[in-house]
Formats: C-alpha cells, sequence, structure tokens
C-alpha cells in the first residue's frame, strides 16, 4: 500500500471500537489552579469488563510539552455512585500500575505535564494494556487536548485599621459566556478569611466585556498563632477559587447526550465518539452562544449534508448511509433548542472551577 512508503504524508487512522470494552478519553481536568504545573486527566471507563493487570503509559506528541515522571499519581475511581481517592504507582518506565476495575466503573488519573500554560491545543498518545477473560488487550488512542482559561481576575485591597478588604473582579477571557455558580477564598499563611462574598453562592451568566465583583473581608492572623487551622495547603496567597460552566460546554454535552440517545436506538452508538467530535467541528463551531445567554434559545442552521458525508467514511455503505441520514435528520429535528432541552440532557455534567493565587499587600 503507498501510504506505508517513505515520504507518504502520516495519516491517522481510526479503527471503530467495541462499545463493551475499556474505553479512555482524555482532557484538561475540570479542576485546575493557575501558577501550578497543570495535570491532564485521563478517564478510563471499564463498560461492560472485568480489567485486571492494566498499565497505563500517556506520551507527548508536541514538542514542548513533557509528561512529568513521579513515584505516584493521583487518581478518582467513581462506582455506583460513590467516589474513593487513590494512590497508583508509577513504574520506571512511565507507566502507570491500574487498580483492577469491575464492570461500569470509571478511573480518573491525573498525570502532571510542564509546558505552556496559555491556550493552545497539544497531543497525547495515550496506551492501556490490560487483561479481560483470560486475554491480553491493548487500547491506543491519540487525541488533541484543548487547554483553556475561560475567566480572568484583576484584584484590588482597601485597607482599614482592623482589617482588609479585597476586591476580585471576574471577567470573560474571550467571547464565550460562562455561567457563575459562585465562589470561595482560601486563607493564606498572613491572612484569615473573615467574611466571605456574598456571592459565595449564586446563578449569573456573564457576557464577554462585562465584570462580577466578589468582596472579601481579610483580617491579619494572630500573632500567638491561636487562630492557625492552618492545613498543609496554606500557602503565602490567597486562593480566590469560582465554580463555573462555559455556554458552549454546557450546550454541546446536552447535544452530544441528545445524538447518543437517537443513534442508540439504532445500535450505532459505537460512532459517537468520532461522529460527533467531527459534527461539532463542522457544524458547531458557528453557534452564537451570546445569543444562547440572552435569548435561552441555541440556533443550529449550519448543517451541510456534503460535508457530513465527507467524513463518514465508514466502508459498509449501509451503515454510512444511516448515519448520515440519522445525523441529518438530528439537526432538521434540533433546529432551534431551548434552554430547558439543553439543561434536561446535561444533567451528568461536572461543574468546572478555576483558582487563581492573588498576592495580597501586607502593608499600604
Amino acid at each position: 500500500h503507498n501510504f506505508l512508503h517513505a515520504g507518504q504524508k502520516k495519516r491517522i487512522v481510526r479503527l471503530n471500537h467495541d462499545i463493551k470494552q475499556l474505553y479512555a478519553t482524555t482532557s484538561q481536568p475540570n479542576e485546575i489552579c493557575l501558577g501550578e504545573r497543570q495535570k491532564v486527566s485521563v478517564k478510563i471507563s471499564s463498560r461492560e469488563v472485568k480489567t485486571t493487570r492494566g498499565l497505563l503509559l500517556l506520551e507527548s506528541q508536541t514538542e514542548g510539552v513533557q509528561i512529568v515522571n513521579m513515584p505516584k499519581v493521583t487518581s478518582v475511581l467513581h462506582s455506583d455512585g460513590n467516589v474513593k481517592e487513590l494512590q497508583l504507582d508509577v513504574l520506571e518506565t512511565g507507566e502507570i500500575v491500574l487498580i483492577d476495575l469491575e464492570p461500569n466503573q470509571l478511573l480518573e488519573i491525573f498525570i502532571v505535564y510542564d509546558g505552556p500554560y496559555t491556550e493552545f491545543d497539544y497531543r497525547v498518545k495515550t496506551t492501556i494494556t490490560y487483561e479481560t477473560n483470560g486475554m491480553l488487550r491493548k487500547f491506543i488512542s491519540s487525541d488533541f487536548i484543548r487547554v483553556t482559561v475561560p475567566l480572568l481576575v484583576t484584584e484590588s485591597t482597601i485597607f482599614r485599621e482592623t482589617c482588609v478588604f479585597l476586591k476580585v473582579e471576574l471577567s470573560c477571557n474571550g467571547e464565550l459566556p460562562v455561567r457563575i455558580f459562585g465562589s470561595h477564598a482560601k486563607p493564606s499563611t498572613y491572612y484569615l478569611v473573615e467574611g466571605e462574598s456574598k456571592l459565595s453562592s449564586c446563578d449569573m451568566t456573564l457576557f464577554p466585556r462585562q465584570t462580577v465583583t466578589f468582596i472579601y473581608k481579610l483580617v491579619k492572623r494572630s500573632a500567638d498563632g491561636k487562630d492557625s487551622e492552618i492545613d498543609n495547603q496554606v500557602n503565602s496567597k490567597i486562593h480566590f477559587t469560582v465554580k463555573f460552566l462555559s455556554l458552549k460546554d454546557e450546550v454541546e454535552s446536552s447535544l452530544r447526550n441528545m445524538l447518543q440517545q437517537k443513534l442508540k436506538q439504532h445500535t450505532l452508538d459505537q460512532h459517537l465518539p468520532y461522529v460527533f467530535e467531527k459534527t461539532k467541528e463542522e457544524f458547531l463551531k458557528s453557534v452564537d452562544y451570546v445569543g444562547y445567554g440572552l435569548t435561552d434559545v441555541v440556533q443550529l442552521n449550519d448543517f451541510d449534508a456534503e460535508l457530513c458525508e465527507s467524513f463518514l467514511l465508514h466502508r459498509d455503505l449501509k451503515t454510512k448511509v444511516e448515519l448520515l441520514d440519522l445525523i441529518e435528520e438530528f439537526f432538521e429535528e434540533n433546529v432551534a433548542v431551548t434552554a430547558q432541552t439543553i439543561k434536561q440532557h446535561s444533567t451528568s455534567l461536572n461543574l468546572h472551577s478555576i483558582t487563581f493565587p492573588l498576592e495580597v499587600p501586607k502593608t499600604k
């Protein structure tokens, strides 16, 4: 085959995945803290199989990004509604030793990397070897991870005789509106947070070029140390954390679930990861999220059947035609989607959080 010859352009080939077998995805974690090394989130779903002797290897495929080899990594196991934090061992080869998984469990692993922390895309390769039913299996995937910092802060301080007021102004970083669900400030080694902002719990939509203000009352820690419930995590800066969800994530998560239901009715949901990624890339890039935030209606009028057919590369013509018909039908049924429908189908979406370390001066 000519694609194996030297000098031929490299191509990434997608092989259909057995939806009953282990599956993994990589992404930016839901919780990020600026000013420190960032992490990759690898979510491993056991689906319908029991797995043993699993090993995970994450490799960077982007220049300037390097996976940091540490003796242990943090992970979280989700099983039957329960959440358990675990420490996993890392071999000298960089492979992470996985726990044995029962069916329908999700293991999320946080892996530290070195690289630029501004907005950019980078590619990683995920390889998981494991045993199931006495057979050795391997999962391999190469994916782009989009690093985003959707919010910005500016801070100022007002000194009083007995306290300091910290004023934090939050704004959108870019053109995407964001829903804000609250905030909190974590004390530093010098200041305690005595008064929380009135917006510690809220539900508001922040649009580009708008700001929302949070005000915290800070007091100096006593010299005798009696007030120091200092835990090991406290450092010299006040950490301001905000809980949020971008309208883009809200809409895309909901549409993905809606499309999955449609494909599942025709036993074609094994194609969802690829189909939705391409659908999002081609037909959702022009969605007006500011308009959605103002009117509570998403307009989906950018579907092109010819373009859709071009990325449905399935060799079975019947499957290809069926997928094309279902996607076209999906867009015909959902030309205008209300916020109520979006929220009905995005129930499993987790809130995101971003933490900003703030240097609060000790004197005027």
